[in-house]
């Protein structure tokens, strides 16, 4: 009986992708943007992030080109069209009417930090 081949454990690549996201609060708004890059080898297939404001409605998020994007209440999701490259970057702009004191980031499911806020 000929061997049988064992597949390798799967990685998740999503954990080792550089997310940058960064907001500044004031008064009246509060504004920032996420940058995205797949520093990994893999390609990324599926891919999405989501924002999340503590009480504030009204989101606008500015996408780029292979995104799409929804909101509700509080928060807010961009999902990938097409599949990230490796070495490839998006970067997504979002704003919010009235300051937010706190904000969460995930990254197809893994937590990401929002640098200004909290």
């Amino acid at each position: 009986m000929p061997p049988v081949a064992t597949q390798p454990p799967t990685a998740d690549p999503a954990k080792d992708v550089d997310v940058d996201a960064v907001a500044q609060s004031s008064r009246w708004y509060t504004s920032g943007s996420v940058t995205i890059t797949n520093d990994t080898p893999h390609t990324l297939n599926t891919w999405d992030l989501k924002l999340v404001s503590s009480g504030r409605n009204g989101f606008d998020m500015f996408i780029g080109d292979h995104m799409r994007m929804s909101t509700q209440g509080s928060s807010a999701t961009a999902t990938g069209t097409r599949p990230l490259a490796p070495n490839a970057s998006v970067t997504i702009l979002f704003s919010l009417s009235g300051r937010v004191d706190a904000m969460s980031c995930t990254f197809t499911g893994v937590p990401c930090r929002v640098r200004g806020i909290g």
